[in-house]
């Protein structure tokens, strides 16, 4: 079985703020999606749609994943729930795709503006570790309701080719959010990224579900060799150039 992996770097339950306000931690489910443009996508140069990959990609988009933020105000973790895997497995020479929108396991904190993140790279585990992002977030004037709450849009521009779209409560006093996104005044309940350089592709998390709680839950990454993003990076790009033929290899072109 050929393994491809592709890692794509994406409702509220109302009740009083008074809880809110009483609660140093809060648990808050994420539905993610991604939204792939395989018209216009290309892997080392070739149409996805000439290739044997194209239903595989495609499938990805039919999928939703879920993930938990626990957060309080210094510190908060990101990851994955576990569910129990029904899929059939996967036919004697047939592709697989796995897809993680939101990491493994993100962790933030606030006081030292510092973000550790779990990797896993040649079955080697990797604690990548960087600042946090300054979004330089651009507020705005547009609400709307997700979920009983009144959120207010924000927008960041990461690059020419990069756009973040985050809608954020004031009335959750937390300046967090799902994934890496953090720094609006109030909880961020969606973000979606849109990226024009990987053909239009679309992440978008949503906050299904939101809880108080008093049972800490936050997890610190603490196994795995510490490097910065710069140098994870670079390490990823020098196997995969090394590697680029062996990856492809086999992958049918033909009409």
């Amino acid at each position: 079985m050929k393994l491809l992996k592709f890692i794509f770097l994406i409702g509220i339950i109302g009740f009083p703020t008074s809880i809110l306000k009483s609660q140093e931690l809060l648990n808050i489910t994420y539905e993610v999606s991604v939204e792939l443009d395989l018209d216009n996508m290309k892997i080392n140069g070739i149409s996805v749609k000439d290739t044997n990959l194209a239903d595989a990609i495609s499938a990805t988009s039919d999928h939703k994943f879920y993930y938990e933020l626990f957060l309080n105000k210094m510190e908060s973790s990101f990851r994955p729930i576990e569910k129990i895997n029904n899929e059939q497995p996967a036919e004697p020479g047939s592709i697989r795709i796995i897809v993680e929108p939101g990491g493994k396991n993100i962790y933030k904190d606030f006081t030292s503006h510092t973000i550790l993140e779990e990797k896993s790279f040649l079955n080697k585990k990797f604690i990548v570790r960087d600042s946090l992002r300054d979004y330089k977030w651009n507020l705005t004037n547009e609400t709307k309701i997700i979920l009983d709450y009144e959120v207010r849009k924000a927008v960041s521009v990461i690059d020419s080719t990069r756009t973040i779209e985050a809608w954020y409560a004031v009335k959750i006093p937390f300046k967090d959010g799902p994934f890496k996104y953090w720094g609006l005044p109030g909880l961020i309940l969606e973000v979606e990224i849109t990226n024009t350089r990987a053909n239009n592709d679309k992440s978008r998390f949503l906050a299904i579900k939101i809880e108080a709680s008093d049972k800490i839950k936050i997890n610190k990454p603490g196994k795995g060799e510490i490097l910065s993003e710069k140098e994870f990076i670079k390490l990823v790009n020098d196997y995969e150039e090394k590697q680029m033929n062996v990856i492809f290899d086999g992958v049918d072109t033909s009409d």
